[in-house]
């Protein structure tokens, strides 16, 4: 593992079949990388924004902090 975390956000924004909640929960698992960025959950999700309309899995996902 390279800890290329936005490489895979971005690889993932462009493939719809690896929009999932599947995706969602391997970026949530995934750890910070060695310099102490941002979590790999918040990359996947500002590539999501910044480049495509958010699928319902993705929405609901990221409703669930601000909810909380």
């Amino acid at each position: 593992m390279t800890g290329d975390y936005a490489g895979a956000a971005r690889t993932a924004a462009q493939s719809p079949s690896l929009r999932t909640a599947e995706t969602i929960n391997k970026f949530k698992a995934l750890p910070v990388g060695p310099q102490g960025g941002p979590q790999p959950i918040l990359i996947y999700f500002s590539t999501l924004l910044e480049t495509v309309t958010l699928n319902e899995a993705e929405s609901l996902e990221l409703c669930r902090p601000v909810l909380a």
